[in-house]
Formats: structure tokens, sequence, C-alpha cells
């Protein structure tokens, strides 16, 4: 074996798989494959693994692909020893990680991937115990984690090497300097090595790359500085892999904007035409702005089941200090023409944020009353300070801990919020009190869809 590579641990308060595949990753592993290496995968997230499946712990499936992850409570760095939560690392045991890392034989290189900034401790624990079963072979680390904060993984990560960029020419590079090369090129099929996963019921993607929005408490356009659009044709193709030769059911979009492709009802018309049993989500969240009649007709032809708006708070238009993404009734209108294509309240919802430096709780409250009056489910989505955005400097500044250290970067500890743990408590329970309301009328077959009307 040429390479390994690795989806570490997560160390958190809270984690959910809500279609979460390591895309990046296996986007990596495909071009390695390609480019004549011999890969393996290890994914420290995977719950279908037989110790997993027959642990009374065992995670239980969710709608649609999701599902938690399997845990166990760990303790507490010094930073959160003050918040009254339970802290975990989620996936396999460290006992199980290491039986696959023995069982595989010894790798030239080790590649390891990151994600959120404050989940560095779990990136961290991965490398120590690769390191203790793979001595001397060199660690690569990449991944969204060190493209935002590079200096701190370089000195705390334990990676022999950190790449800081996002182009497959700099990996290899480092490959060649340390004379590890392919042989020749071998017939992969072009698109993520999903193949590699042992759990294969959902394939992520990712049909564009960065968006035109500019949010400032987004880092999307830093990781992707120019909106890059996958041909539709190319899309289509890979869905029409994953379902014919895996049987793969669910596709989630990870795209921050999908909808504002220029050729979006192409690619829309297209997914109605495929001939399988197959469901779309949309995670990530879709621009309110682009969703008319004909956008929701397209989307419910093409069996989207689950929508998501990025709706953040109930202010539109110059009224926004964040984002300029929605405009006055445009929220309104993206309701009324899901709601008249046929997508059912249960379908849809709308992300809250919450934390936002100079966000007050009363802000929350109101937006999700608003989301109330539209008639679709709030989730709130705690606000997370992330470095090289908009908000930075302005998080930094109102932060009630210093930012530079990463864990302080967690959502959950609401490190920009002006009130307590509380509020946000409170706030939560009332979103969910609104779900539950616009369930309890969905079960009594009394919601109408058929016209919004605000007060």
């Amino acid at each position: 074996m040429d390479i390994l590579i690795i989806n570490p641990w997560i160390f958190d308060f809270a984690a959910f798989d809500m279609w979460a595949r390591p895309l990046g990753l296996l986007q990596i592993a495909a071009c390695l494959r390609n480019h004549g290496y011999s890969v393996s995968f290890l994914d420290c997230l995977d719950t279908s693994h037989p110790m997993v499946q027959e642990s009374a712990k065992r995670p239980k499936a969710k709608a649609f692909g999701t599902s938690k992850y399997y845990k166990e409570e760990i303790e507490k760095p010094l930073q959160y020893a003050h918040i009254p939560r339970r802290y975990s690392r989620y996936g396999l045991p460290p006992h199980i990680v290491k039986e696959l890392l023995l069982s595989l034989p010894k790798p030239k290189a080790i590649l390891v991937g990151s994600m959120m900034t404050y989940w560095y401790l779990g990136v961290q624990s991965t490398i120590s115990l690769v390191r203790e079963v793979f001595e001397g072979v060199p660690i690569i680390l990449g991944g969204i984690y060190v493209r935002l904060c590079s200096e701190h993984a370089e000195r705390f990560s334990g990676a022999d090497y950190v790449i800081a960029g996002d182009s497959f020419s700099q990996l290899l590079g480092l490959l060649k300097s340390l004379n590890i090369t392919g042989t020749e090129k071998r017939d992969f099929h072009p698109y993520p090595a999903y193949d590699l996963l042992k759990r294969r019921d959902v394939v992520g993607l990712m049909t564009t790359r960065g968006c035109p929005f500019c949010c400032s408490y987004c880092a999307s356009p830093y990781l992707y500085p120019s909106f890059q659009i996958t041909p539709f044709e190319d899309v289509i193709s890979q869905i029409r892999f994953w379902a014919a030769e895996f049987g793969v059911r669910e596709f989630a979009f990870y795209d921050d904007a999908l909808l504002m492709r220029s050729d979006i009802k192409r690619l829309l018309d297209a997914l109605g035409e495929l001939p399988y049993e197959i469901r779309f989500h949309t995670p990530n969240a879709l621009h309110a702005k682009r969703i008319t009649r004909e956008i929701s007709r397209l989307l419910r032809e093409a069996s989207f089941k689950t929508i998501r708006l990025g709706l953040e708070t109930h202010l539109t238009g110059s009224q926004r200090p964040w984002d300029k993404k929605i405009g006055p009734r445009e929220i309104e209108d993206a309701v009324e023409s899901l709601f008249w294509a046929g997508f059912r309240p249960d379908e849809i919802g709308a992300y809250l944020l919450a934390g936002l430096p100079g966000q007050k709780p009363d802000m929350v409250y109101a937006a999700i009353e608003y989301t109330q009056k539209l008639g679709i489910p709030p989730y709130i989505a705690e606000y997370s300070p992330i470095p090289h955005t908009g908000l930075w400097e302005e998080a930094k500044r109102l932060s009630k801990y210093p930012l530079d250290e990463p864990l302080y970067h967690n959502n959950t500890i609401i490190p920009c919020w002006p009130g307590n743990e509380r509020d946000i408590d409170e706030l939560k329970r009332f979103a969910l009190e609104v779900r539950e309301s616009i369930r309890v009328q969905l079960t009594k077959d009394s919601f109408s869809t058929s016209k919004i009307t605000l007060q």
C-alpha cells in the first residue's frame, strides 16, 4: 500500500451525521488512484462497523440515511471545564481503530483530513494513535482546520507536514519530494472514491465551489475565492454511476449556492428524468431569492425531500447587517412557491443563526415567530467565529474568550452571545415547540399551504 487516508474522530459536545461524508478526502483518494497510487481508507466515524452495530449504544438510524454517531464520553479540555455538558469522542473506539490500523500493511505515507477548527483535538488524538502504530511513516494533514488555522495546525496537530492550500498538485509535489511515487496509472472511475467506504448508502455531491454572496459570517469566499460550476452533464453521470453500480438512493448536495448555477433549470430537469428511485437533500440550505414556482416544481419533480432555507434572521434587505442575500418578501415568496409545488412543511426548514456579534436574544425570538407565521420549522444554528471572515475581528472584540485558541470557536459555548446559555436553551425550546405545533397540524391534516399572510 502506498497511501493510507484517514477520516479522524470528532471531539465535541454534540455531533450528528446529517449526510456527512468525507468528500474532500474521497476526492483526493480518487485522484491518487488515478495517478497510480494504491490507496486504503480508514473512516474513524464509520457507523457500520460490527462492533458499533452490536453495541448496546448502537446509534439509531434516522430518516433518509442520516444517523447519530457512536460516541463515548471523554474528559473535557480545561478550556471547557466550566461548560455543564458532556464532552465525547464521536466515532469508533480507539482499540477498534488500532486493530484496523494493525490489520493494514505499512503505508509509505498517511493523509489525515480535518474539518471544524474546534475539532482539532480529535485530529490530534488520531495522529497520535497512528504514529504509535506506524512509527516513522510521514503523516500529512490537510483540510478546513488547516486552511483556516495553518499556524496552529503546524504547532499542535502532531503531523509531520501540513498542506494549507487547496491544490492536489501540492500533495503530489510533497509525495514526490518524499520519493513516494505512483506506479502505472489505472482505469478507475473519475468520481470521489465512495467505494472505499464501508457504508455506501449516501453520496454527497458538490456541483459548485464557492458562493457569489459574501456573507460576513461565512468562510466560503476565503476557501473558494471564485464561483465554479461542474457541468450538469458530469453531475448527472456521477449520480447515474452511484445509483446503478452501488444502489445509492440518498444524495445530498453540499453546495453553498446550488441554485446560483446558471444552468440550474437544466440540471433539475435532468435529475427529474433519472430512471431511479432516488432522493435529494440540501443540508447546506438553498438561497430563497432563487426559489420561484418553476424552480419549486422542478425540485419537486426531481424528488428533493429535504429543503433547507438559509433565513438566518427575520430581517430583510438593508436591515440585515450580516448579509444581503434576502430582500423584502423574498422568503415569503419562496415558501409560497414551495407550498404551491406540493412540498409539505415538514420537508422544509429554515436555519436561524443565534449568537452573532451584536445580536440580541429577542432578535432570534422574533425570527422563530417569523418562521411560525410562514408555517415552516425553524432550526437554530449557533454562530461559530471563523478566521478570515468579515465578522472575525468584531467577533474577537466581543467574544468572552480569546479566539486565538480554536477550541473557543465552538458554537456550543456561544462565544459572542451577550446573554447566557439559558437564553439559548429557551430559544431552542421555543423552536422545538414551533416544530412540534407544525407536526401536530400536519397529523390533523389541518395545515393549509394555499396562502401565506404575515401580519
